[in-house]
Parts: C-alpha cells; sequence; structure tokens
C-alpha cells in the first residue's frame, strides 16, 4: 500500500526536536549536576523515591524543613542512606508556602550546573531529568519546562506556559548561575510566578525550550 494520502502523528516530543533542533543536536548524554530544592513541613519526602528512580542520576536533593519537625525526618532521610540528599532545618517557622526556604536552599546550592525549585510531595517520572536537561545542549538555552499532572486541577494534565497560572515552579529546570542571579524573592503565594516571568523577561522567551511531555506531577 502506497504511503501517499496516509496521516502520520507526530509525537509531542518529536515535534519539539523540529521546533527547536538546535536544542537537539548532540546524541551524547547532558552530564551536569541539577540541584533539587525542596522545603518541606512535618510530611514524609514522596519526592525522593522519584527521584532515586531517575535515569540520570547526576543529582542532588536539598531538602529544608520549615523549622523543628516533630516526625523524625532526620532518621527517615537517614534510612536512604544516600549521600546525595541534604537536610536542614530553619531554626523557626515561617510558613510562606516555602518561599523563604526556597532563597535559603539556593545559599545551600555549591556546585550545580542547574536548579529546579519543587516541593517534597511532589514527584517525577524516571525520565523527568534526562528530558528537562537534554535541551542545555545549546548553551543558548537558559530554562527548559515541561507540561505536568497538577493536583488543583483535578490531577489533570495541564500544558504549562511561562505566564502566571499556566505553570508551577517544579516544571522548569534553569541553569544555576541563571537561577541564582533571579534569586528567590517574593514571598508571596505567586512568588514562583513572578521568579519565572522575571527569568522569562530578563532573558527572552527564547532562550527557553518546552517538552510537551507531563514529567512532573504536582500534589
Amino acid at each position: 500500500m502506497s504511503d501517499t494520502g496516509r496521516a502520520f502523528f507526530i509525537s509531542p516530543i518529536v515535534w519539539e526536536v523540529i521546533s527547536h533542533p538546535a536544542a537537539f543536536t548532540s546524541s551524547q548524554p547532558i552530564y551536569g549536576m541539577l540541584s533539587v530544592i525542596a522545603p518541606c513541613y512535618n510530611s514524609y519526602p514522596i519526592l525522593l523515591p522519584s527521584l532515586l528512580l531517575q535515569t540520570h542520576t547526576d543529582w542532588e536533593l536539598i531538602l529544608i524543613h520549615d523549622g523543628p519537625d516533630s516526625i523524625g525526618l532526620d532518621r527517615i532521610v537517614e534510612g536512604f542512606n544516600d549521600p546525595r540528599v541534604r537536610l536542614a532545618h530553619t531554626p523557626q517557622r515561617h510558613n510562606d508556602w516555602g518561599h523563604s526556604l526556597r532563597a535559603i536552599g539556593l545559599k545551600h546550592v555549591n556546585d550545580a550546573d542547574f536548579i529546579l525549585h519543587s516541593n517534597h510531595d511532589n514527584y517525577y517520572t524516571p525520565t523527568a531529568f534526562k528530558f528537562l536537561l537534554q535541551p542545555f545542549a545549546n548553551r543558548e538555552i537558559v530554562g527548559v519546562y515541561c507540561d505536568m499532572v497538577h493536583s488543583h486541577y483535578a490531577h489533570n494534565l495541564r500544558r504549562s506556559q511561562l505566564s502566571y497560572s499556566h505553570i508551577d515552579c517544579g516544571a522548569i529546570v534553569l541553569r544555576a548561575d541563571a537561577a541564582k542571579e533571579i534569586g528567590w524573592k517574593s514571598r508571596q503565594y505567586a512568588a514562583d510566578w513572578k521568579m519565572i516571568v522575571e527569568a522569562k523577561q530578563r532573558y527572552g522567551v527564547e532562550s527557553f525550550a518546552k517538552i510537551s511531555k507531563p514529567l512532573f506531577v504536582h500534589n
């Protein structure tokens, strides 16, 4: 049978390759350390098991508890016996949606090439980091983001956009120097949107690549 007239399906990731060919020119893995900053408050860090399953293994988790904890989080983290995981506690609780803790977390980042702000109760598909780091082969790319499944929308698929209320900080990775330069200034509810919009304004929308896959689950 001739292929003439057939309808062909182009998967989202293939479309991203077509749309951003410069970001996918290298067939080699992207080597670089990803630092994940995650606030926590008296809850089991379900984020951590999803990180342990990542196919890209060069990462660190900076888990920051909001004040002294009452659940023995130190023992829980020690039980994983993984040197990539660091736990810190603030002397007192900030109770500001974790925003003060994110600013503190940035100060704990040392040798990372990339930074991801997330939360202790989020999780990622096993290939999330591989896909999110791949476009950084293009040195002009400052940030990479993906689609997500979001708890505020009945865990339905959300197509991420670089605008207010259309993305979560857990769905975007920035180069470490850019993330540190922008910082985490706001303590308002929408602080992550403010950070992302500032990054887009500072570096230009052309400096961002999107992976049209739901690699991230917000809880």
